[in-house]
């Protein structure tokens, strides 16, 4: 062989070898703490491919760190029940501190689960048998994760960043449009858990400003596919759109909260309540509009709401041609909308128009809604019926306070409409003014 071919080869084999995910099988005998098994911390050091025989039980044993947190897992285990394995924890006294003894705490492809966080430095052991009451007998992993932001924490880049189905192991997301990420609820129906599987992510937050969290571009169409919920710190949960009900446009749940105080704070993504879906989403943290990382992509969306409202300024040369998305192969529980802002001064009037609205066969166009800062409606022409000649939708409204203020553009009530608008904000008219010569005889 030509010795670049040979090169090539020794290249691609090592390649190979440095892809392979290096995994560890059981060894007998492992039934007490004396004959246990050592398992390193981190996905790539599971023990893959364990066996539990009957009246079986296999001992493992880790070196912990004290006040750092460790999640442990028995998880790929083939079946359609919700239980197999027992998980015990012993410190090195051989003291229990910790069970899942029923299999109940599991998530996703994690059939039982134990997250501890040790007082001690020291070596801990594992126990796994059938979970209690059971019959099971069959194979099983293991793994031991450390927590998101402590030493050894990695995901698999090439299985959607898991293991994430619980606060300790959450991924990182970062806040703005350019930082959304898309990932995968898995159909584990193959495998024995407790529960469906969930995504859990972690992201800092700032008191006082606002935050807008939504899972979008879910393919299909029905209204409901995910759940969203947010936690603090102590993992109480704060906010939640478990049914998926919260969403417009391409969005399907959506969370908009303001922080009392600087902190880490958890979103977990899993199937809506009650729902059984599974499938591909993108999940987003986005900033108010006055606020640090505000992106927008070249059509202005994101917008549906009034914390990701386009400014818009004032007059006929302010005037914005966007449009209203039908997203009808988007799971969503309501049609896109769009929100923009203006600045305005009390006791002077304003004009909102929409025009050159393309209407449908049935007479269908925009709707039109003012709002307060506090999303408070002071008017509307939800049915487009104050247009004339190329006005689509109209509002006029003369403010008691100045402020900034909030134009929602809709499908006209009730409608299906999609389609593109223009949109205007003027003081008094939005009609330009001529002055004629003043002729003096």
């Amino acid at each position: 062989m030509h010795k670049y071919g040979i090169i090539a080869a020794l290249l691609l084999i090592m390649g190979s070898i440095a892809l392979t995910r290096p995994t560890h099988a059981e060894s007998e005998p492992n039934d007490t703490p004396a004959q246990a098994i050592p398992i390193e911390i981190g996905y790539e050091n599971s023990e893959v491919g364990a066996t539990l025989t009957e009246d079986d039980e296999d001992y493992y044993r880790f070196e912990a760190v004290a006040n750092r947190t460790y999640v442990i897992e028995t998880y790929d285990i083939d079946g359609t029940g919700t239980r197999a394995t027992g998980l015990w924890l012993y410190n090195a006294n051989e003291t229990e501190i910790a069970d899942d003894e029923f299999g109940d705490n599991g998530t996703g492809n994690a059939n039982a689960r134990i997250v501890f966080s040790p007082t001690n430095t020291d070596t801990y052991f594992i126990r796994v048998r059938r979970a209690s009451f059971q019959t099971w007998t069959g194979t099983y992993s293991l793994r031991v994760l450390p927590r998101y932001d402590e030493p050894g924490a990695e995901w698999n880049d090439n299985n959607d960043n898991e293991p994430n189905d619980t606060f300790a192991i959450a991924n990182q997301i970062d806040i703005g449009l350019s930082n959304a990420q898309t990932r995968l609820i898995f159909d584990n129906s193959n495998l024995v858990s407790a529960d469906t599987d969930q995504d859990f992510y972690h992201f800092e937050a700032v008191a006082d400003r606002t935050y807008v969290i939504e899972t979008y571009n879910i393919d299909g169409t029905d209204a409901r596919a995910t759940g969203l919920w947010l936690y603090n710190e102590s993992e109480t949960e704060i906010a939640d759109d478990e049914f998926g009900n919260d969403g417009t446009g391409n969005v399907n749940a959506r969370i908009v909260f303001s922080p009392t105080s600087d902190g880490t704070y958890f979103i977990r993504v899993r199937r809506a309540s009650f729902q059984t879906w599974t499938g591909t989403y993108s999940l987003r943290v986005l900033p108010r509009f006055d606020e640090p990382g505000v992106d927008r992509a070249p059509s202005g969306e994101p917008n549906d709401v009034i914390p990701l409202a386009n400014a818009i300024d004032l007059g006929a040369t302010g005037a914005q041609t966007q449009e209203i998305s039908a997203n009808r192969d988007r799971v969503s529980n309501s049609a896109d909308r769009d929100f923009y802002r203006f600045d305005a001064v009390a006791g002077r009037e304003y004009v909102i128009e929409t025009f050159a609205v393309e209407e449908d066969t049935s007479g269908n166009g925009t709707g039109l809604y003012l709002y307060n800062e506090d999303g408070t409606r002071l008017a509307d022409d939800e049915f487009g019926n104050n247009g004339g000649g190329n006005v689509n939708a109209r509002i006029t409204f003369t403010f008691a306070n100045p402020g900034t203020y909030f134009v929602m553009v809709t499908p006209r009530g009730f409608s299906s409409w999609s389609g593109p608008y223009s949109v205007q904000v003027c003081e008094e008219s939005c009609r330009e003014r001529v002055y004629l010569p003043l002729i003096r005889r």
